[in-house]
């Protein structure tokens, strides 16, 4: 189940009514389960009902079409292609180069395309999914900064942090800390 990253659709879902009274009940369960930590299996049974809650939003939610991307257009297919690449290797691919030899296109015909539809480069985009998992990783792990950096690609962890601060501005234990307080 992937419903995050169709890019060819709008990035929510529509819920009617009748239907969001059944999302409404797993919300319940949620918040119940979220003042009983301590019960057994609390964490298992909070994935649980995540995973129903999306399964519940993607059976019964609507979704339209992105306005201006198909895919019987060459340039937006490439762009998906991209993105769906980029899901499925950015923890190992961190080059525009490795990405358009991949896709089989130059890297200018890569980046010409990216900047069309989405305003920004493709280093910019693997650069952004990079910052997002490292701050996912930071934020509901108690991996250590250089683990997170191996985790992402990273073969020196100070690279990793001086990446990390370069686009976000704080090092990766400020980011933690913060969240924290």
């Amino acid at each position: 189940m992937n419903i995050f990253h169709s890019f060819e659709k709008e990035p929510l879902f529509r819920i009617k009514p009748q239907d969001s009274k059944e999302l409404l009940n797993i919300v319940t369960q949620m918040q119940g389960e979220m003042w009983t930590p301590n019960q057994f299996a609390h964490s298992e049974y909070l994935k649980v009902l995540l995973n129903l809650f999306l399964v519940v939003v993607q059976r019964f939610g609507i979704r339209k079409d992105c306005n201006g991307l198909t895919l019987n257009n060459a340039s937006h297919t490439l762009f998906v292609n991209f993105r769906q690449l980029l899901e499925a290797n950015y923890r190992d691919i961190h080059t525009l180069a490795d990405y358009a030899g991949k896709l089989n296109v130059s890297a200018k015909t890569l980046t010409n395309c990216v900047k069309e539809i989405s305003r920004q480069t493709p280093l910019g985009i693997i650069n952004d999914r990079l910052i997002l998992e490292a701050k996912r990783l930071l934020a509901y792990s108690d991996k250590t900064v250089s683990e997170i950096g191996f985790e992402l690609g990273f073969d020196d962890p100070s690279y990793f942090v001086k990446f990390f601060k370069r686009l976000t501005k704080r090092s990766p234990r400020e980011f933690r800390t913060a969240l924290i307080k």
